[in-house]
Parts: C-alpha cells; structure tokens; sequence
C-alpha cells in the first residue's frame, strides 16, 4: 500500500498532489512557516485506491532556535575588548545578544541587539576578569543557547 499526499495553500482553488509515501508519514519539505496548508491522503495499491480522508489544517510554526554563536574571543585593547564570533549561518538570523561578567559575577545582557558578529566593551576597569557569551536570535525571537565563555583579563 501506498499513499498519495494532497496539499491545499491558502489562494489555491484546489489540493495538488504533493508527493507520495510509503508508510502513513510524509514530511512536507514545500512547506512554508506561517501559512496554512489542509491536507488530505489517498491510499492507493496498484490502480485500486480508497476514498480521500478527511482534511486536516495545519500553519507551521518556527520554534527552532539558530545555532549558538561559534568561535568566540575577547582581546583587551588599549581602553575596550573587543569581542567577535564566527557569524551563524542561519538565513533568518536577526542578530546577536552578548552577555558579560566582570570578576566572576552572574552575567547580565550588555547592550542591544546586534547585526553584526563584534561587539566592542568600553565599559571596562584595568584588573578586572571579563567573561562573555554570546546568543542569536532569528527573525521569530527565537534565542539560541549561549556560546561557549571567552574571559580576558583588562
């Protein structure tokens, strides 16, 4: 037995056949986040097929995170660090939240967000240890896991 997948968008007058399975699942690479689609199935073995099934709606959602900032390093400057990461490759990457501690204390947000994969700290007091992390964020809000820690001593 296999089946035969009929996808709906919003606009379209009628189901188009979108693909064929099978087992009873199939995973919509065509799909887009935010529209709703109905679907439907038809089971079919050789040029015998049943009824289509009832139709289901569903709108996909974006509920995964980017990937956690890669390649972070803290470099003491003359009066700021500067801080840079490797750029995530996500294509709905919104930005980047980095996050510091100073002398080993809880870290906290410092700053907006970011477009760009540097961030420059001038915010800082010679003898002191400043650890950073760094977060992305894409286009749903979804945040990342923090990067790995970069410390430096100004």
């Amino acid at each position: 037995m296999q089946y035969r997948i009929f996808r709906q968008g919003p606009g379209e007058e009628n189901a188009a056949e979108i693909g064929t399975s099978a087992t009873p699942d199939y995973v919509d690479g065509g799909a887009q986040y935010d529209i709703p689609y109905r679907y439907r199935v038809i089971a079919f073995k050789g040029l015998a097929e049943s009824l289509s099934s009832n139709e289901v709606g569903i709108t996909p959602k974006d509920i995964f995170p980017p990937s956690p900032p890669a390649s972070i390093t803290a470099l003491a400057g003359p009066s700021s660090v500067e801080v840079s990461w490797q750029r995530s490759p996500e294509p709905d990457l919104k930005g980047y939240y980095v996050y510091r501690s100073v002398d080993g204390s809880q870290f906290v947000q410092a700053g907006g967000l970011l477009s760009v994969p540097t961030y420059s700290d001038r915010d800082v007091q010679h003898g002191k240890v400043y650890r950073y992390e760094v977060s992305a964020i894409d286009q749903k809000n979804n945040p990342s896991a923090k990067s790995a820690s970069a410390e430096v001593t100004f």
